[in-house]
This record gives structure tokens, C-alpha cells and sequence, in this order.
């Protein structure tokens, strides 16, 4: 299946790295790929991105956990009306998301190692990498696909959820009276059309 592909290799890519990165660079050492452009950077962040939010460990654990789940309910119940492009992005998501939520299980933290030091830009990883991607594609998807995008899927099932809600017929011991009432009038109105008949 290509969620579950997709979800395996960028886990194991985001694992791998952050492995080798704590196994070979020290702390806050670098090690540059392209001097000036981009680097191995080894760095701990406590936060969210970019280090915002750093010491909500147990917020980002738990939101991180019903989000995740919410994702994967969708992706497993929905996954035959949902486009491939839609399943892509929910597969990145779920990957990133989970990646991150190892790190932050585990040690506390997540590792950061990779760092585009050409444009200052904040050190990131792979999870990260897989979350912007989906975020991105996601955007995309809801708004150029016709079919089969997230946004879609989740209106029709409000949709059929309000539809079942409207034809649910009452329940309880109103139900059977008004049953009754509804039985009671109908047998007085055909008795009452028998009567004119005989007249006639």
C-alpha cells in the first residue's frame, strides 16, 4: 500500500538521520555539505518549530497523538473515496508528525540536523520536512482537486451524517404513540370513505 510506504521510509529516513547525526557530530558542532549554503548542524529543540512554544512537552505529546489519530481513522475509513494526492499528503503528515513524537517520547526533545545556513533559515529534520510537504500538497489538494480531496470527504460524511439524522425515525414511547395516533387516524379516515361509498 503506498501510506503505508510512504510512512515506513520517512520514518526510518528521519530515525536514520538523527541516529548518525547524534553519533557522529557533537552537540551543537556542524559539519558543512556545501560551505555557506548547507550544513549538518546538530541541535535539540524542546519546541514546536523553530523552537517557538520550547518546554510544552506534554501539550505537543498529546496534540500530537489525537491529531495523528485523527489522520489515521480518516486514511483507513476513507481511504477508497479519498485521491491519491490526498492519501500522499496524510501519509507526510502522519510520517512528520510521528517522527517528532519518537524524539519527544523518548529523549524529551526533538533532533534537528539539518540547516540551510545560506538564508539563516531555522535547523530542521526530515519529519519536518515531511510535514511542510504534506501541509503544502494538502493545500493543494483542497484546492484544485474536484474529487477526492480531504475537504471533500469530510463534507460529504457531514453531509450523509445530517442526512441519516434527518430520515432516523423517533425513537422511545413517543415514537409508539404517535404510531398509534398516526395507525388510528388513518383507520377512521378509511372508514369514514367506506361510509360515503355506501351512501353513494
Amino acid at each position: 500500500m503506498l501510506e503505508t510506504s510512504l510512512i515506513v521510509l520517512i520514518l526510518i529516513g528521519d530515525q536514520l538521520t538523527k541516529y548518525l547525526t547524534e553519533r557522529f557530530l557533537p552537540l551543537g558542532a556542524s559539519y558543512p555539505l556545501w560551505e555557506g549554503v548547507f550544513e549538518f548542524t546538530n541541535v535539540h529543540n524542546t519546541g514546536a518549530a523553530w523552537g517557538m512554544f520550547s518546554g510544552g512537552r506534554a501539550f505537543f505529546i498529546v496534540i500530537t497523538v489525537i491529531v495523528c489519530s485523527l489522520m489515521l481513522a480518516l486514511l483507513a475509513k476513507k481511504r477508497r473515496e479519498l485521491g491519491r494526492l490526498a492519501r500522499v499528503c496524510l501519509s507526510l503528515l502522519i510520517a512528520g508528525a510521528a517522527g517528532n513524537l519518537i524524539d519527544r517520547v523518548i529523549l524529551g526533545y526533538v533532533r534537528d540536523m539539518l540547516n540551510f545556513s545560506l538564508i539563516n533559515f531555522p535547523v530542521f529534520n526530515v519529519a519536518d520536512s515531511a510535514v511542510c510537504i504534506g501541509a503544502a500538497l494538502l493545500v493543494i489538494d483542497v484546492l484544485f482537486s474536484k474529487k477526492g480531496s480531504v475537504f471533500s470527504v469530510l463534507e460529504s460524511r457531514k453531509a450523509g451524517g445530517e442526512e441519516r439524522l434527518e430520515k432516523a425515525p423517533a425513537a422511545g414511547p413517543e415514537a409508539s404513540l404517535e404510531e398509534a395516533a398516526a395507525a388510528e387516524t388513518q383507520r377512521a379516515a378509511e372508514a369514514g370513505a367506506e361510509e360515503d361509498s355506501d351512501a353513494d
